[in-house]
């Protein structure tokens, strides 16, 4: 049926169609747009390189994603609850992100890299010694020990109890699903001290390279 027919058959219908074309168009455009302005606000850098993606783009206002890419110079102090990140994060793809400086809880890690892959995350950055050390009780000293044979991040602190100074070796490890700081010692079962646990995110592995006073840490795990 040729177009100039089917317009005098069927007016309504050709006008029609021709909206729901167009509408679907600038949803695709205009979407990802509004979605880069979400982005931004949640990274809290109005200056982030921010891309999103969707196909169809209509799904995005169910909080579905294929693909967000993220540069940023550095991630606010946001009040957002963890467990809600990453339970956004659940609902992309894939997203790959580079942030200069992230805040966490005392610490400024650096050089953060960070992907999620079909719920697969790998993420590193590096972290000053100096921040590790001021966490020992008591101001003791840190120093960095070769990795565990997994790769599994050691080091020395040196911690005072009942006037006695002495070294004690701790490896960070993961086990169960979270990031446990333990002396390296026979007992070390009884006093493994959780220091990362997210019902959202189960933890595999944990790994780590030094470099003079810089500590680069690698994580590996999955969104749950």
């Amino acid at each position: 049926m040729r177009v100039g027919q089917l317009w005098r058959d069927h007016p309504t219908a050709v006008v029609a169609t021709g909206c729901v074309v167009v509408l679907l168009v600038a949803t695709q455009v205009l979407l990802p747009m509004i979605a880069v302005r979400v982005v931004r606000d949640r990274v809290g850098d109005p200056g982030a390189d921010v891309t999103v993606k969707a196909f169809p783009a209509l799904k995005m206002a169910f909080g579905h994603v294929d693909r967000i890419t993220i540069a940023a110079s550095r991630i606010g102090d946001g009040e957002e609850d963890l467990s809600a990140r990453l339970e956004e994060a659940g609902k992309v793809g894939e997203i790959d992100a580079t942030i200069g400086e992230i805040p966490v809880e005392g610490l400024v890690l650096r050089d953060v890299r960070a992907r999620v892959d079909d719920g697969a995350v790998t993420a590193s950055a590096s972290v000053e010694l100096a921040q590790l050390e001021a966490m020992v009780p008591g101001g003791g000293g840190l120093k960095a020990l070769p990795a565990e044979a997994d790769g599994s991040p050691r080091f020395s602190a040196r911690v005072t109890v009942l006037g006695i100074t002495t070294e004690v070796p701790l490896v960070v490890a993961a086990r169960d699903g979270r990031v446990e700081v333990a002396p390296d010692l026979p007992i070390a079962g009884a006093l493994r001290i959780p220091v990362f646990e997210n019902p959202r995110m189960r933890i595999d592995a944990v790994s780590s390279a030094v470099d003079g006073d810089v500590v680069r840490l690698d994580v590996r795990g999955r969104l749950q």
